[in-house]
C-alpha cells in the first residue's frame, strides 16, 4: 500500500482531540477530506474537520474512495462501520473516558442541549466494542495527553505511522495548550 492509496482515518470519541490531530496533519501537508458544513465556534474555534458524508456512512460508503491518499475524520462508533477491505491506517485517539464525558456535556450545555445521565459507561462501551471491530486495520493510539504535553514526539510518530514525508515543525506548532479543556477528576 503507497501513501497515495491509503485512507488514513483519524478516530477516537468525540471530544478526544481528533480535531487537534486533523489540524496537525493539515499543518503538516497531509491532504484531507473535510467539508465546512460545521464551522468553528467556541467549543472548536479552529475548526471540526468533518466530512459531512460520513454521518451516513451506515446508508453509503462510496465517499470512501475520494479519500484515498487523504485524511478523514471518522468518529467512534461510526469507525466500525467502514468497508473492511479499503487500505486504511487508522490513528485513534485515546482521553481519559471522564474527560471526554466532560467535554461532551459542556459542548451539550453549550448549544442548549440537556446532559444525558450515565455518559461515561456508554462511551467506555462504545470505543471498546468498536476498537474490537478494527484489529484487522494498521493503527496508532496517542494519547490525548501526551500530545498537549510533548506535541513534536506525537508528530514524529504521526508521520512516521502514515508514511509521509509531513513537515513535523508545523504539526507541533498547530498544538495549542490553551485550548486543550482540562476537567476535574
Amino acid at each position: 500500500m503507497t501513501g497515495n492509496d491509503q485512507i488514513v482515518v483519524v478516530s477516537g470519541l468525540p471530544r478526544s482531540g481528533t480535531s487537534m490531530i486533523m489540524q496537525m496533519l493539515v499543518a503538516g501537508g497531509m491532504p484531507v477530506l473535510a467539508s465546512t458544513d460545521r464551522q468553528p465556534d467556541a467549543m472548536n474555534p479552529r475548526g471540526y474537520f468533518e466530512y459531512a458524508p460520513v454521518r451516513t456512512i451506515a446508508h453509503d460508503q462510496d465517499f470512501l474512495s475520494l479519500a484515498r491518499g487523504k485524511a478523514i475524520k471518522i468518529v467512534v462508533p461510526l469507525i466500525a462501520l467502514i468497508e473492511p477491505s479499503l487500505p486504511y491506517k487508522l490513528i485513534m485517539m485515546r482521553r481519559r473516558i471522564a474527560d471526554v464525558a466532560a467535554s461532551q456535556a459542556a459542548m451539550l450545555r453549550h448549544g442548549g442541549h440537556a446532559v444525558p445521565d450515565g455518559m461515561e459507561p456508554l462511551l467506555a462501551w462504545q470505543l471498546k466494542s468498536t476498537i474490537e471491530t478494527l484489529g484487522h486495520i494498521p493503527q496508532i493510539d496517542l494519547d490525548y495527553e501526551l500530545v498537549i504535553a510533548d506535541p513534536e514526539r506525537s508528530a514524529k510518530a504521526i508521520a512516521a505511522f502514515v508514511g509521509r514525508d509531513l513537515d513535523v515543525e508545523a504539526m507541533a506548532r498547530t498544538v495549542d495548550r490553551s485550548l486543550a479543556h482540562h476537567y476535574p477528576r
